[in-house]
């Protein structure tokens, strides 16, 4: 389960559609909250918008659900249990990797706890403060960490000796929370690799020349999804931060422009849904 706080979770129509498979999409949108639209703002305007509705011609789900990930974690949890597989204490590995070209040699800076406390949120906010008067922070209900470094696991399958090293979610890929696409890859991932162990167990039974091919397909398909959601994050995030001078000017042109070219919204709206990976 989660331990860095009531985290809300955007549940987007490729992961629906992976769920679907295994019979948890209708559950995960009864528990959330549905919208067709994710707006986000700078300082003072908004920059620029999803409007997921414009898929409705491509999939069942044209929408996003807003949820807890502790939710999306029970369900998932639930979902096992009913397939008779109890939840029980698994090794689960947690590392650094390889970086991306651009995250090489940066330093990490001041530690951010993981929940952050009221003393610390206030000791920030007088640090940041830039006005007359100061705030105060009376209650924190909920707290959380976000980092935006990015990183891709090399390789996500290894094999040693007889055995073999899979990965897939944080293990395999790290990258900012913007877009919410995180969770979404994890979950797909867990849903694929399923299957893909799945078809490794069936095709070592009858017999097959090169069972291992089948995880080896696993990833390198997962590597290069993983790759293209660290550059839309990347890409978002860049455009989030660009909040001042010329920076601002520039990105708030660009966007203009590209909402006023045809089908730009809906190749948004496609790509950050995760549609675009299916079949990845």
């Amino acid at each position: 389960m989660s331990q860095t706080g009531m985290e809300v979770a955007i549940v987007h129509a490729g992961t629906l559609e992976a769920l679907e498979t295994v019979g948890l999409a209708e559950t995960m949108i009864k528990k959330g909250i549905l919208t067709n639209c994710i707006a986000y703002y700078g300082r003072q305007n908004e920059l620029w918008s999803v409007d997921f509705s414009l898929l409705k011609n491509d999939t069942n789900y044209p929408f996003v659900v807003l949820i807890s990930q502790q939710a999306v974690e029970e369900i998932l949890l639930d979902g096992l249990k009913k397939l008779r597989y109890p939840e029980r204490p698994l090794v689960f590995w947690r590392f650094g990797f390889g970086t991306t070209k651009e995250d090489r040699d940066v330093g990490w800076g001041e530690s951010i706890p993981s929940r952050p406390s009221k003393e610390y949120l206030q000791e920030l906010l007088d640090r940041k403060n830039h006005w007359d008067e100061r705030i105060i922070i009376k209650e924190v209900l909920t707290s959380s960490r976000y980092r935006v470094r990015s990183a891709v696991a090399q390789n996500y399958w290894a094999k040693v000796g007889n055995c073999g090293l899979l990965l897939a979610g944080d293990a395999a890929h790290v990258h900012t929370p913007v877009g919410g696409q995180g969770l979404n890859l994890g979950v797909c991932e867990a849903v694929i690799l399923g299957q893909a162990i799945n078809d490794h167990i069936n095709a070592k039974q009858i017999g097959s020349h090169n069972p291992d091919q089948i995880l080896e397909r696993y990833a390198k398909n997962r590597y290069k999804v993983g790759c293209r959601v660290i550059g839309l994050t990347k890409r978002m995030t860049r455009m989030v931060k660009s909040g001042y001078g010329w920076r601002k000017k520039l990105r708030n042109s660009v966007m203009a422009i590209l909402k006023r070219i045809p089908g730009s919204m809906k190749f948004l709206a496609w790509r950050t849904s995760g549609l675009i990976h299916k079949g990845a």
